[in-house]
């Protein structure tokens, strides 16, 4: 789970018109990391769950590169303001329903953005 450091910030000093283009660069930025065979689904605001068939090491590993690649792709483009993603990770076999691992990534969605955000907690 991850979502946009900020986002209101965004909206608030840039307008609504330039959040949609901070979410549309998003899922571009991410499609163009992600397997066809991984789940992306926005969750809702500029929170997103990405569900993909991995070991958490390498989730870990996508985790960051999405969060590189997300702050950098973002600081080259001029029609929005440069952004960062916090992001939580959970290896959603050790969690006996859905709702369990979803209480547990939030939770580390939310230290990430307490432990200084741009960044990946596990």
């Amino acid at each position: 789970m991850f979502d946009i450091d900020y986002f209101k910030r965004i909206n608030d000093n840039h307008g609504h018109d330039v959040g949609d283009l901070a979410l549309i660069e998003l899922v571009n930025i991410v499609k163009s990391i992600i397997r066809d065979s991984d789940d992306f689904v926005r969750w809702g605001g500029e929170e997103f769950i990405l569900l993909i068939e991995a070991n958490l090491n390498e989730s870990v590993n996508i985790a960051n590169k999405l969060r590189i690649n997300i702050e950098e792709k973002t600081s080259e483009l001029d029609k929005i303001p440069t952004f960062t993603c916090s992001f939580g990770l959970v290896d959603m076999l050790a969690f006996s329903s859905f709702e369990e691992a979803y209480k547990s990534v939030d939770t580390k969605m939310y230290l990430a953005k307490n432990n200084g955000r741009n960044r990946v907690e596990y």
